[in-house]
């Protein structure tokens, strides 16, 4: 079916049926999963140092002069995290990356796509799905799965970055091994929380952007800005969900970007909202 027969049926149904779409939900399984590999991943990293790294030290006592010359403690801890740095490095973990980036993204338009399509048919009736393309779409997917490789490359390689730090310095300090561990967990504790962040962040940009594109694929000329509606929500998204330019509260022609950004993908991180679709009939008399 056209774009023209549907946008008929559109409003041939709309005449019928005048029901506001559903906002288009956040995909939180695809999230959770996400967020559980890279913390998996985190875990494996320390759990490595703890297992390789620190046995070194404590075979040694590396706070004496002489013990340090002739253990030299300092070269095989180097030596043991350039290993593990070489195999975060890698090939074979550069191809696992590629495969779990494709497989959130993918997932995420997926189930973007799918809930997009439920909102508009149990709004108005109209099933879209034979104009939604992913010709138009591989173009944005393929460079959000780019992004979200570097993102995870990232994980492992800021983590031992901070672990070399650590050990080496609380070894050269002639700190305990119980102080050096405590610190090792701090590290742990920093990349958890990114990783957490990553996998949010991603996730919302991922679902607000293919539901923005999605929407002018359909032809929807309109969407309704949606908060959380919980006490996270910062005072710039509530106004943007109140803000009415000419086409009621939170209400935006496609194309037009607020203040604040766009769901999903604003300015301030860790935005949570989503957006909705909204139909003509929905508009104010006299913007129909």
């Amino acid at each position: 079916m056209s774009l023209e027969a549907l946008t008929a049926a559109n409003e041939e149904a709309a005449s019928r049926r005048r029901r506001p779409a559903q906002p288009i939900p956040h995909p939180d399984d695809v999230e959770r999963r996400y967020r559980a590999q890279l913390r998996a991943l985190v875990r494996r990293i320390t759990r490595q140092v703890q297992e390789s790294v620190l046995p070194i030290l404590k075979g040694s006592d590396y706070t004496q002069d002489a013990i340090l010359t002739r253990d030299q403690w300092s070269e095989r801890v180097a030596s043991e995290l350039d290993r593990l740095a070489e195999e975060y490095t890698s090939a074979s973990f550069a191809a696992q990356v590629r495969r779990l980036a494709t497989a959130v993204v993918m997932q995420a338009n997926d189930e973007t796509t799918g809930a997009f399509i439920q909102s508009v048919r149990r709004a108005i009736g109209v099933d879209y799905r034979a104009v939604l393309s992913e010709r138009g779409m591989a173009e944005y997917l393929n460079a959000a799965i780019a992004q979200n490789v570097g993102l995870i490359k990232s994980v492992p390689e800021e983590l031992l970055k901070g672990l070399r730090t650590v050990v080496l310095q609380g070894a050269m300090d002639g700190e305990s091994i119980t102080s050096i561990m405590r610190q090792i967990q701090q590290q742990t504790g920093v990349a958890d929380r990114r990783a957490r962040f990553i996998a949010r962040d991603q996730l919302a940009k991922i679902s607000g952007q293919v539901t923005e594109r999605r929407q002018k694929q359909a032809g929807i000329q309109y969407w309704r800005w949606v908060t959380s509606k919980d006490e996270r929500v910062g005072t710039d998204h509530r106004l943007a969900a109140r803000r009415d330019i000419g086409f009621g509260p939170g209400v935006y022609p496609v194309g037009y970007e607020p203040p604040e950004g766009q769901p999903g993908n604003a300015k301030r991180p860790n935005c949570r909202c989503t957006r909705s679709p909204v139909f003509e009939f929905e508009l104010p008399e006299r913007k129909r």
